[in-house]
């Protein structure tokens, strides 16, 4: 990627995982040209959605064991396994269009 400091309406407003928000598909920030300034709407959702699913995930796997979510110490390594299955997801999406 080709890190530039010069801030146009791609970098403040589109996201290199959720796309451009203009539909561009030369778009400098989803062609890892330009970094995004800052994370987008729905960068902010999916982390709020991220525990939340995080949680779902652990009460899954470990709830008929007598797993309880508010003893667990490893609730970021969730979240990532959340995340990972979303973008996982995605993939599928894009490739079947």
């Amino acid at each position: 990627m080709t890190e530039t400091d010069e801030k146009d309406v791609h970098t403040e407003h589109c996201c290199a995982e959720h796309g451009c928000k203009y539909g561009d598909p030369d778009c400098p920030v989803v062609n890892d040209i330009k970094l995004q300034s800052y994370p987008c709407e729905r960068c902010d959702e999916d982390a709020r959605d991220d525990e939340k699913q995080g949680e779902a995930i652990y009460r899954a796997v470990y709830q008929h064991q007598g797993g309880k979510w508010e003893a667990n110490e490893s609730r970021e390594v969730w979240s990532e396994t959340a995340k990972r299955y979303r973008r996982f997801l995605r993939e599928i999406e894009r490739r079947e269009k």
